[in-house]
């Protein structure tokens, strides 16, 4: 019984003396149970631009059950389908009604011009709950279902591989960025490689950049392994040229390269390395569009998704290989990505250098 009691005894000290392992026993719950089923339990209200190129009550009608609804956002009046369009390019709206001049007469004459519904179709999840509910929407006008001219764009077929595909390599991206160098640094600390090489006066920032810049080039190896893969196996194809596709990877992974390195600044050994990093990976994951869309989200939740890293990323995969946007459409992320990565490659030299 003396022999259990000292041997607990060691397992309560050694749980204790790593404080690491403390946070992340009281993050667990809150992450998991408070944070994720925000993302995937909330109803979705879609937001849509309207052209009215009628002008007339009736069309006004259509504005008013759109602002009325339960399941839409206000919409946005535009002055021609290329404005809306221009909306959609920056994920600003999931749809477009286009309502036809002469719309309110042919009502009256029992024959009524069609509105055209253009639906975003490469927000598979989003697209495939809300068109119904607008559809059903707009239809209430007329008793005739006949009345509304349907094209989702981006995936006339409406097929979701496309769409799944780009949020599976997001999150292929992110496991090879973050795990290959975190272990690669905590291997290092756990064989004192790293306390050598800072003896020796080499200057981390030169290190660090070098391991990072070595890393990067594994990320895009990976990158063009997935496009071949969905090449071959679902017909994928990029809408933008492969060079801007390559530039927005290599600038959205940085983050998560750098995430990886202060992961493993701060971990005291390579388990502790890995239990964090696969902590990190599923609250990046699941607080991101990959599994369920930003429109889904509610409370901190949406906030932290935008702050994300990885939503950075998938979004930004999105617009290039589905959409064909210009690169002015995801600035911002970019940005943010380069800030990112210069605060974290500060902090990782800082916390690595007191290993010592």
């Amino acid at each position: 019984m003396k022999r259990f009691y000292y041997i607990f005894k060691h397992e309560v000290l050694a749980f204790v003396r790593f404080p690491l392992m403390i946070i992340l026993l009281l993050l667990c719950p809150i992450v998991v149970i408070g944070f994720i089923p925000q993302t995937l339990g909330h109803s979705i209200k879609f937001n849509c631009a309207i052209v009215d190129m009628d002008h007339s009550s009736a069309s006004m009608e259509i504005g008013q059950k759109n602002l009325s609804s339960e399941h839409c956002l206000p919409p946005v009046w535009c002055k021609s389908v290329e404005e809306a369009m221009h909306l959609m390019e920056y994920n600003s709206v999931l749809m477009i009604v286009s309502i036809p001049e002469g719309y309110e007469r042919g009502i009256a004459l029992g024959n009524p011009e069609k509105i055209t519904l253009l639906a975003d179709g490469s927000r598979v999840i989003e697209a495939d709950i809300a068109v119904p509910k607008m559809m059903s929407l707009l239809s209430d006008n007329d008793a005739s279902g006949g009345i509304i001219n349907l094209h989702r764009l981006f995936n006339s077929e409406e097929h979701s591989e496309q769409y799944y595909l780009v949020s599976l390599i997001s999150m292929s991206l992110l496991i090879i960025a973050m795990f290959l160098i975190g272990l690669n640094i905590a291997g290092e600390k756990k064989h004192n490689t790293l306390s050598q090489i800072i003896v020796t006066g080499v200057d981390m920032r030169l290190y660090l950049g070098t391991k990072v810049l070595f890393y990067s080039l594994v990320v895009i190896l990976e990158l063009f392994l997935c496009l071949a893969m969905g090449y071959i196996v679902y017909d994928m194809t990029i809408a933008s040229g492969i060079g801007q596709l390559v530039m927005v990877t290599y600038i959205l992974t940085f983050p998560l390269l750098f995430l990886g390195v202060f992961i493993a600044s701060v971990a005291r050994n390579d388990i502790q390395a890995i239990y964090l990093m696969i902590f990190l990976m599923i609250f990046l994951v699941m607080l991101s569009s990959i599994i369920a869309p930003l429109a889904n989200m509610s409370g901190i939740s949406y906030y932290f998704c935008r702050m994300n890293p990885v939503n950075w990323l998938t979004e930004s995969l999105r617009i290039v290989i589905t959409y064909g946007y210009p690169l002015r459409t995801i600035l911002l992320e970019l940005i943010a990505g380069i800030l990112l990565s210069v605060i974290f490659f500060f902090s990782s030299i800082r916390l690595l250098k007191r290993i010592n």
